[in-house]
């Protein structure tokens, strides 16, 4: 099994659909920076690695806790 997935199997682990909606939203994650990814030749592939870390990002209580509580810990 390849290391590397294409957007339509990123947005269905991400959104539970691959329609044309979550591909253009995981394009918009890899063309914004937020989610790292490789273009080969037209399509986009992003690394397993790249969307595990992208995943414990997003349910990191961390980023939700007020800025002065953050320099607190």
């Amino acid at each position: 099994m390849s290391p590397l997935l294409p957007v339509e199997q990123v947005a269905a682990r991400l959104y539970g659909t691959d329609d044309r909606a979550a591909c253009e939203r995981v394009r918009w994650l890899i063309r914004t920076g937020r989610l790292k990814a490789r273009k080969v030749g037209k399509r986009w592939y992003v690394h397993r690695d790249n969307l595990d870390a992208f995943e414990r990002a997003i349910d990191n209580p961390d980023v939700m806790r007020h800025s002065a509580a953050r320099g607190a810990s």
